[in-house]
């Protein structure tokens, strides 16, 4: 996990994601296993789908339609060098306008925020009536060991931050151990929360 000082918009964190300075072949395997993970995602997205936080475009190996968009300049050129179709942008004034998507994955990104709720409304206005959130966020050892981690979220927290957001919960595990009380005790293990658009955010 990254333990630098820098942020995550700084060229550091984008080495941290490259995985510079681990051997190629455990970055290779790293990367084979974090686009497998994403898989799961093929069944709960179709249409127009935004990476938010997209990162060096592990996701667009999966579902290589999709948009991104990430506030790190150089994730950002990496993924269009590549010819994906991502942005730079503010993840609290998305650049697109409002129901432009079917889908948004939040994959270990809110966790970085001072101010998720206002993030997830700002995903709200982007999604269509109906469209589906994807969220993973990191269980309390992963979110321990990254010094650019903001907000913790358990289920509980998760679930108050959604509702009023304009977001009912359609499931909830956690992955790749699907018991909370073990899985706290890796580092890699992650809640996964999947919700639906509602039409109206409650005041």
């Amino acid at each position: 996990m990254y333990r630098g000082e820098e942020t995550t918009t700084s060229w550091a964190y984008f080495e941290y994601l490259l995985g510079v300075g681990y051997p190629r072949w455990l970055v290779r395997l790293v990367f084979a296993v974090l686009e497998r993970s994403f898989r799961p995602h093929l069944r709960e997205f179709h249409g127009r789908v935004l990476d938010v936080g997209c990162g060096i475009g592990h996701f667009f190996r999966v579902y290589p339609d999709a948009f991104g968009v990430d506030h790190n300049f150089y994730c950002v050129r990496y993924c269009v060098e590549r010819g994906y179709r991502c942005v730079q942008g503010d993840l609290y004034r998305l650049p697109f306008p409002a129901g432009s998507f079917d889908g948004v994955l939040l994959c270990h990104v809110l966790e970085h925020l001072e101010a998720p709720e206002a993030a997830l409304e700002e995903v709200h206005r982007v999604l269509r009536p109906g469209g589906v959130l994807s969220i993973r966020v990191p269980t309390v050892t992963g979110f321990k060991v990254d010094r650019t981690h903001k907000t913790f979220f358990d289920y509980p927290r998760l679930a108050r931050a959604l509702a009023p957001c304009g977001f009912s919960i359609v499931a909830k595990r956690y992955y790749p151990i699907p018991w909370r009380w073990l899985g706290e005790l890796i580092v890699y293990n992650e809640l996964r929360v999947l919700a639906v658009k509602r039409d109206v955010i409650e005041s």
